[in-house]
């Protein structure tokens, strides 16, 4: 079966980065597949060399009240860095915007993380003139996670966890329509967060708009074309 891109292909395929080999293998698979062709085309008109410059922020480097540290991620929208916030002597995650991204976007994300106080969703803090302010959560991502051997507890913990951080997401009226490993952080304390609602959408405003998500992820009524619903979500 063939895979679909993660997210760190699509970057580096639309910034240029792929090895010759990689680059062959990927435009084998874009004549195939019309969900990553589709993806890779519309990151492509928002990140392209004359709309979006990635600049890597020196650490000490000030945005608003906050103090930049180390790069803590990156992906094809801007980067996330640890942040410290000397009013209140709390470090805090910044995501970023590359120049040129979709402001909207992260605005839009920033909304729908507002709307929630959810012990299994990533908390945040403000919106700013191209960045978010956001809850440091110490940990790592599901997919880094569920590389070590785990107890068939610890996976039943993590899955309830995520569970019910979606079902607050769905009871706020929002559909995620992102939910892949890299968007679910397993903190230090065990605990699994839900982030990323760059792609969130009211639930009356989930309408199809080509393959918004992860294409090896998405649900198949999303390849299809049809709305983003919480039972897409689910899958």
């Amino acid at each position: 079966m063939t895979v679909c891109f993660d997210d760190a292909t699509v970057l580096e395929l639309i910034e240029g980065r792929l090895a010759p080999d990689a680059l062959a293998a990927a435009d084998e698979h874009l004549d195939d597949c019309i969900a990553c062709r589709t993806l890779v085309t519309q990151l492509a008109r928002g990140t392209g060399p004359d709309r979006a410059v990635d600049r890597v922020l020196e650490r000490g480097h000030t945005l608003g009240r906050y103090v930049l540290g180390d790069v803590l991620g990156a992906g094809a929208w801007g980067r996330v860095y640890s942040a410290w916030e000397p009013e209140l002597d709390r470090r805090v995650a910044i995501k970023v915007l590359r120049d040129g991204a979709d402001r909207a976007r992260v605005l839009r994300e920033a909304q729908a993380m507002a709307k929630l106080d959810h012990p299994n969703v990533v908390g945040i803090h403000e919106v700013g003139d191209g960045y978010v302010a956001m809850e440091l959560v110490e940990g790592d991502t599901l997919r880094v996670w569920a590389k070590s051997a785990r107890t068939w507890r610890e996976v039943a913990r993590v899955i309830g966890d995520v569970a019910r951080g979606l079902a607050a997401v769905h009871a706020a009226g929002l559909v995620h329509r992102d939910i892949k490993p890299d968007n679910i952080i397993i903190g230090t304390d065990g605990r699994a967060r839900l982030g990323d609602f760059g792609l969130a959408r009211a639930k009356h405003d989930a309408e199809p708009d080509g393959a918004a998500g992860t294409p090896v992820y998405m649900a198949p009524e999303l390849l299809a074309g049809d709305a983003a619903t919480p039972a897409s979500d689910q899958f």
